[in-house]
């Protein structure tokens, strides 16, 4: 039986490919779009739509990060965090650039504007896409993802790109790879539809899930993940999680411990040229430094020297899961020495 993997992710890379992290100055490029969206989840890492568009880099200089991680060595660049990247227009622009340096542009999308003209560019430029999906039924679709949220329109385009997507899925060295996947966030409100988004993706859709983070908007509503202080239900939903599979972006780092490949392997810039350490870690703006003030080299050993600080104490294996992860930053801010919980 195959094995299953998203291509452009860990288990693509390494075990299908031979790619040894590490030895490329840089293996990911996480560049996040501007903080706009047509939802208002619960679930949100970030606090899209609270914040004013403000000191956009422009395309052109995110083209320039692009080409600057390929000579780096990226070979995967995430278009992950902070709004939806498919209702910014020149996201166009900038994955056919990516497709063009033959590197496997990755997205994150909540659907609503995978229309047939959209997958099809995504296809034909060699895209990833994540599509988050924590519900089948149309009254909790509207409840958890808010905004113009409609599961009908969801389901309607992901009947045309999983057909399209399904014609490169590959089996290679004893494991098919996909490039259409759905993302699960899995919450204390959600946790028993895990087998039926499971179901549901069939064997011609990548299924992932995690569970939520306590930052961003998440952490304004504590009945996502069990409650601000009986925190029983978050370790259920932590198990249950487990229970399913290991974190897509799971692999190793020099040190041996479990890291998420983005965060580790990786670099993440903001929309406003912020460097953070983690795509949703926007807690971090401010404190590596901003790439219209310096170059990417030594923002990335700075970033790095952060990471093995982290991972040196202990480090969770995904740093906005981390339960210290805010002692953490007020450490790098000076204003409390490093205190890291031990992985999980």
């Amino acid at each position: 039986m195959n094995k299953k993997a998203l291509k452009g992710m860990s288990l693509h890379l390494e075990k299908v490919e031979g790619v040894k992290f590490g030895e490329s100055k840089l293996d990911y490029l996480c560049i996040n779009m501007p903080p706009v969206c047509n939802y208002r989840c619960e679930k949100c890492f970030t606090w899209t739509n609270e914040h004013k568009l403000k000191n956009f880099i422009g395309v052109s200089k995110i083209k320039d990060i692009v080409k600057e991680g390929k000579k780096m060595g990226v070979k995967t660049v995430g278009i992950l965090g902070e709004g939806e990247p498919l209702l910014f227009q020149e996201v166009k622009e900038i994955i056919s650039y990516i497709h063009k340096l033959d590197m496997i542009p990755l997205i994150a999308t909540n659907g609503s504007f995978l229309d047939k003209k959209m997958t099809d560019f995504l296809y034909k430029n060699g895209v990833s896409i994540a599509l988050s999906l924590d519900t089948l039924d149309e009254k909790e679709y509207k409840e958890f993802c808010r905004g113009v949220a409609d599961i009908n329109i969801i389901k309607e385009n992901l009947k045309y790109a999983r057909r399209v997507f399904a014609k490169d899925i590959v089996k290679k060295k004893g494991y098919k790879i996909y490039r259409l996947a759905i993302h699960m966030t899995v919450t204390a409100k959600n946790y028993h539809n895990l087998e039926k988004i499971k179901d549901f993706c069939g064997d011609d859709i990548y299924f992932s899930c995690e569970h939520i983070a306590q930052i961003g908007i998440a952490k304004d509503n504590p009945e996502t993940y069990g409650g601000d202080k009986n925190l029983r239900e978050y370790k259920k939903v932590i198990k249950k999680t487990r229970e399913i599979m290991d974190p897509m972006v799971m692999t190793k780092t020099c040190f041996g411990k479990n890291t998420c490949c983005f965060y580790f392997y990786g670099f993440a810039v903001g929309y406003d040229g912020e460097v953070m350490l983690d795509t949703h870690a926007l807690e971090t703006k401010g404190i590596i430094g901003n790439i219209k003030d310096d170059n990417i080299k030594n923002l990335v050993e700075k970033s790095k020297k952060i990471k093995n600080l982290y991972y040196s104490k202990g480090g969770h294996y995904c740093i906005i899961r981390d339960p210290n992860y805010h002692k953490f930053i007020e450490s790098l801010k000076g204003k409390k020495s490093p205190k890291i919980g031990k992985p999980r």
